[in-house]
């Protein structure tokens, strides 16, 4: 009888042990506000690396962008030749500190009519980096195939993935083409470990139904938005079930359509740019977000001539503590190495610049590693600060010639709305400027122009885009200077406290804020809640 008894004790502790145990997997998952893997934490930090597709011979391969290295007339005269060529970039951005990738390029499908069906396109390059469009779908076998050497190189250089797809589409023809390469992928690489996320949608506020031009066509309503990452979870869950799902949001305004409070996601992750918005975008989605969140891209430009390799290291190290101290769970910079698009701001964005040479392991990348990439080398990653809302949050630029001030609150209890996110811009929709409301709901619009047009939304609530003329009192007599100052034109550097210039990027001195001369006050808003 006794024997029996501690047989089924021992039985019943071991059935309690198995149910208590953790799962142990390959996979990334998300438990709470970060990541584990194989029952341990996981903090991705990411590269942005962007593809082409190269013709070699008869055959398609992807590779490293035509952007970055040597020409590829150096490199493209082979299979083997593009893998060795991308097996090097890895390799580096591995001995960087640098744990994971966001593969892009593979994204932006082109559409064509031809006849009464519709076909996909993507440019692959030649040799001489002339450019052809060729059919997804023709090629779709080729191309799946190049993507698993991709992935294996990955693999082999100890990087996992995060995979940017094709955006969505309104036109059903358009849109079942993308579904049906989108499936194609998940089941490909469903069992995958190293592939541990997919990025559903660049940037919405950018490339959502830009192909339309009216206003009606280009709005996505909240709700919609909520039922399209509802079919995407479905997608996951029956070809992908262990990979996470995440969408690319650019900036707070994101939330006037893809709100991701209420987005079925696994985790948020968003781009943010500018050391005077960095800060406080940060603030703003760890606070207001409700979900796990990343950045997925961030960098401060630099040439080493207007902005030094040492302010732009500063950045990577400041922006990287201030995500860890509001508990975020992963960190992305954009992007390998610089590129000849126009514009400062994003020409040299990269961790390389394009002059002289760095040698790994027998070989050369044309191109010398900036000073930002020795430091994730030795960063501890813990958190050493608060997540302080900044001097500059509800005046992220400096204006200071007009103040809106203003109210929100929930039409249905009647309660103040805090984490709205209100957008002002002037009669001709030339400048725009963001503020966010407070836990009171009170919000404060400081600009250099008058602002007219609005747009406004709190977490989980619906839009308000409305016109209004306001009248002003005069506060302090004065001429009304910048009016027409964006923020791209404003350097971060002047706003930096005197004393802390060569030390900090984001610590602003006080006297630059809350300064205005001319002030109106806005009606009490009423915003509805989101029906889902």
């Amino acid at each position: 009888m006794k024997s029996s008894y501690l047989l089924f004790s021992l039985i019943i502790l071991l059935f309690a042990s198995s149910c208590n145990r953790v799962e142990v997997s390959e996979f990334v998952s998300v438990s709470e506000e970060q990541f584990i893997v194989e029952g341990e934490p996981y903090f991705p930090v990411l590269m942005n690396y962007m593809l082409s597709v190269h013709r070699i011979n008869d055959s398609l391969v992807i590779g490293p962008t035509v952007e970055y290295d040597r020409p590829a007339s150096d490199y493209a005269v082979s299979t083997n030749a593009v893998n060795h060529r991308m097996r090097l970039h890895f390799r580096l951005i591995r001995q960087m500190g640098f744990n994971s990738l966001r593969l892009v390029g593979l994204n932006p499908f082109v559409y064509k009519n031809q006849g009464d069906s519709v076909i996909a396109q993507l440019e692959l390059f030649n040799r001489d980096r002339s450019r052809e469009p060729f059919s997804i779908e023709e090629y779709q076998t080729e191309l799946l195939k190049s993507l698993e050497a991709v992935v294996r190189i990955a693999k082999e250089e100890d990087l996992r993935i995060m995979l940017l797809l094709p955006k969505p589409k309104k036109l059903e023809k358009e849109n079942n083409i993308r579904l049906t390469f989108i499936k194609e992928v998940l089941k490909r690489f469903s069992k995958e470990p190293t592939v541990f996320s997919y990025d559903f949608f660049n940037e919405p506020l950018y490339f959502d139904n830009s192909e339309y031009r009216e206003y009606i066509d280009k709005h996505r309503e909240k709700e919609d938005a909520v039922r399209l990452t509802e079919e995407w979870q479905e997608l996951m869950d029956e070809l992908a079930p262990k990979q996470l799902i995440t969408i690319g949001l650019s900036e707070p305004i994101e939330a006037f359509e893809w709100d991701p409070s209420i987005l079925d996601l696994d985790f948020v992750s968003f781009h943010t740019y500018h050391p005077l918005r960095v800060p406080n975008e940060i603030y703003w989605y760890a606070n207001y977000s409700k979900k796990p969140w990343i950045i997925s891209e961030t960098s401060l430009p630099a040439d080493n001539d207007s902005i030094s390799y040492e302010e732009q290291a500063l950045f990577m190290k400041e922006a990287l503590q201030r995500t860890i101290d509001c508990g975020g769970a992963g960190f992305g910079w954009w992007q390998f190495q610089d590129v000849s698009w126009g514009p400062f701001e994003h020409d040299h964005t990269a961790i390389m610049d394009r002059k002289g040479m760095t040698y790994i392991d027998g070989d050369s990348i044309l191109g010398t590693v900036k000073k930002a990439a020795k430091t994730l080398q030795n960063f501890d990653f813990e958190k050493r600060g608060d997540c302080d809302c900044h001097v500059n949050y509800y005046n992220m630029m400096g204006y200071n010639n007009y103040l809106i001030e203003g109210k929100l609150i929930n039409k249905e209890s009647g309660d103040p709305i805090e984490g709205a996110v209100i957008r002002g811009w002037n009669r001709y929709w030339t400048v725009g400027l963001n503020t966010f409301s407070d836990e009171e709901g009170v919000f404060r619009i400081y600009s250099n122009d008058e602002c007219v047009n609005f747009e406004i939304s709190g977490p989980g609530t619906k839009t308000a885009k409305f016109t209004l003329k306001l009248e002003y009192d005069t506060v302090k007599q004065g001429r009304l200077k910048d009016r027409l100052l964006e923020y791209h034109s404003i350097h971060y550097q002047p706003f930096v406290k005197d004393a802390q210039k060569g030390k900090s990027v984001f610590d602003f001195d006080p006297k630059y804020y809350g300064k205005h001369k001319l002030k109106a006050k806005m009606e009490t808003i009423e915003l509805e809640e989101v029906d889902l």
